[in-house]
């Protein structure tokens, strides 16, 4: 049923940890996770990981998040796509809100600012730019976007195999664009509670250049409808 997708470059510490949890989870709900595809991005060699069976390993040498998920999306065979990163931020807190909401047809997004959410080992100075993120998007952008558009993603796969080609962004700026040209078109985007587990490593984010990225290519964004 479940497409699991996570991007790597690097970090094999994180996913090496994560890819337990993995196997965990697919044991307690076998059918629910059917297939898990790791995503190696960039032009550097890949890292030298032993990997599980059940996990399919794909490269592209485009550098980025995003690039990393497009290739992804279009090998994804189950009927349901989970976008989510190397040290598995939210566990599976995501997938499980989805199933108490019975699977409705539509997006799903695991969000750090949902008021049920607890995302405390995220860092106060990173929830308020999340928040603050939240209101520009509000007031630059014509279409209403959930409160947080960093988080994990999960959606029919046919609806991912078709958004995608209009998403230009390769990097983490990915997950908004995709939000957006998903509700430019009128589908349904629902928030979900998360658990946002503690940091195993040092997070990859550069917290003030980031942060500048988001806000100037929210702004060009409403130009390219």
């Amino acid at each position: 049923m479940l497409t699991l997708i996570i991007p790597f470059h690097r970090d094999t510490e994180r996913l090496a940890h994560s890819l337990s949890a993995i196997d965990a989870y697919r044991n307690m709900h076998p059918n629910l996770l059917s297939e898990v595809i790791l995503v190696h991005n960039g032009i550097s060699e890949v890292p030298k990981l032993i990997l599980p069976t059940f996990a399919k390993t794909l490269h592209t040498n485009t550098l980025g998040l995003g690039a990393a998920y497009r290739l992804g999306i279009s090998a994804a065979t189950s009927s349901w796509c989970l976008l989510s990163a190397s040290d598995l931020p939210f566990g599976f807190s995501d997938v499980d809100a989805a199933a108490l909401d019975t699977w409705q047809r539509g997006i799903y997004i695991g969000s750090k600012l949902h008021e049920k959410s607890d995302s405390r080992s995220h860092g106060s100075l990173r929830l308020i730019l999340s928040r603050i993120f939240y209101y520009w998007r509000f007031l630059v952008l014509d279409v209403r976007l959930p409160r947080d558009t960093q988080g994990t993603i999960l959606l029919p796969t046919d609806i991912a195999k078709k958004l995608v080609l209009e998403v230009e962004a390769d990097d983490f700026f990915f997950t908004t664009e995709l939000l957006y040209r998903a509700a430019c078109r009128g589908l349904s985007i629902r928030e979900l509670p998360i658990r946002q587990l503690p940091q195993i490593s040092s997070s990859s984010v550069r917290f003030w250049h980031d942060g500048f990225t988001l806000f100037y290519r929210t702004f060009r964004l409403r130009s390219k409808k």
